[in-house]
């Protein structure tokens, strides 16, 4: 179970003053709904009070006849510090009103009274509740637990609500009737006197803890003000957050876009270039170039069986094949017409043995001489023998 408070404003369309001068009217206590507070670690949490939990019979019979404070007192009301915190008491009766909980309240201290006449007229409800810690969406706000077990303590007269909060309309408000003969004016004024500087030496020290500083108000009121002040400038501090980030996130989108696109301007403009600069092909260099293809296909096929050439063009075949004849190292940074004077050498020895999968393809032949040559002897001779 944890402490809190829960604000709302009394509801006074009928006030009356009894014959021993008090006051009574009706108050709404508290309503159904998303309620901030600050959690230990000075975090924001949206607490969901469910009409299940605030109109179920066991937390409405709890809010009757229980006592009515100015201000929250420091601790709960019990027996023991009754006298010293109740101004009045809340009704047997206690109802439902749409989203409101709403029952009568006799104020019967007049310095209390007498500060509802000027206008402090908003409640806020002590209680205790177990926490469900599950997030959601109600009513289009979000929340990050519920309250369950609801049970009241005290009802206190505050300068402000926290009901109010993101409340635009405000519902929950004090509304004295003057056109009735009511008067809620206390006409002893040294009374009023008396009972202020009775009440500054009966007040109660109240901490508050701020930015991880701790202040200590000797005007419990104060405190509480200035802590519902805190939540709803952190509610907006963090909504300009959420804001800011869903502004990242589609910054971020549009970059990603930009850049796509840049790259693929970048790769058109290439291919557009290749095209231009791209020999032109009659017929017959056309015939000439898939008859070369389907040559040097059947020959890497017949000689050289184990090498995967599908799709490959005949430059790109004849690479492969020369590789493996004489080695990646033996290629390297070699010019096309290297690679195909080696391939047209292998062409002309056309003896080529495939012992395994690691091995090279080696193919030795007489020279006129009477001597054994490797491929790669043969070809270099070849070449040498062009140059002459």
């Amino acid at each position: 179970m944890s402490n809190c408070y829960n604000i709302v404003k009394i509801k006074t369309e009928k006030p009356h003053i009894t014959d021993q001068g008090f006051l009574r009217c009706l108050v709404s206590a508290t309503r159904t709904g998303v309620f901030p507070y600050v959690d230990s670690t000075g975090k924001i949490r949206r607490e969901l009070r469910l009409p299940e939990e605030v109109f179920k019979k066991e937390s409405m019979e709890s809010l009757a006849n229980i006592p009515f404070t100015d201000d929250h007192p420091c601790e709960a009301v019990t027996s023991e510090n009754a006298i010293k915190y109740t101004r009045g008491l809340t009704g047997s009766r206690v109802w439902q009103n749409n989203d409101l909980l709403e029952t009568e309240l006799l104020a019967f201290d007049s310095n209390t009274i007498n500060k509802i006449s000027n206008g402090k007229i908003e409640v806020s409800l002590g209680y205790n509740a177990d926490k469900e810690f599950a997030s959601g969406i109600y009513n289009g706000q979000p929340y990050d637990c519920i309250q369950r077990n609801i049970r009241y303590n005290h009802l206190a007269l505050v300068p402000s609500g926290r009901a109010n909060i993101n409340d635009h309309l405000r519902r929950v408000k004090l509304n004295l009737d003057h056109d009735t003969d009511v008067s809620v004016e206390i006409e002893d004024q040294n009374q009023i006197l008396n009972n202020d500087s009775q009440t500054e030496k009966d007040s109660t020290f109240m901490k508050l803890n701020l930015d991880g500083m701790e202040l200590e108000f000797a005007d419990a009121s104060t405190a509480i003000a200035i802590k519902n002040k805190l939540i709803q400038d952190a509610l907006k501090i963090e909504e300009e957050k959420k804001l800011n980030s869903e502004l990242k996130k589609q910054l971020d989108t549009i970059t990603a876009q930009k850049d796509s696109l840049a790259v693929n301007l970048d790769s058109a403009t290439r291919e557009i270039e290749q095209l231009k600069s791209a020999p032109k092909l009659d017929n017959k260099a056309i015939q000439n170039l898939a008859s070369e293809l389907i040559e040097v296909r059947e020959f890497v096929k017949t000689n050289a069986p184990k090498l995967t050439i599908d799709g490959l063009s005949s430059d790109e075949i004849k690479k492969i094949f020369v590789s493996e004849k004489l080695g990646n190292e033996s290629i390297k940074d070699k010019s096309n017409d290297y690679i195909n004077a080696a391939f047209d050498t292998f062409k002309q020895i056309n003896i080529v043995s495939n012992v395994d999968n690691d091995a090279k393809f080696v193919s030795k032949v007489k020279n006129t001489d009477g001597e054994k040559l490797s491929a790669r002897e043969i070809y270099m001779k070849n070449i040498q023998n062009r140059n002459k």
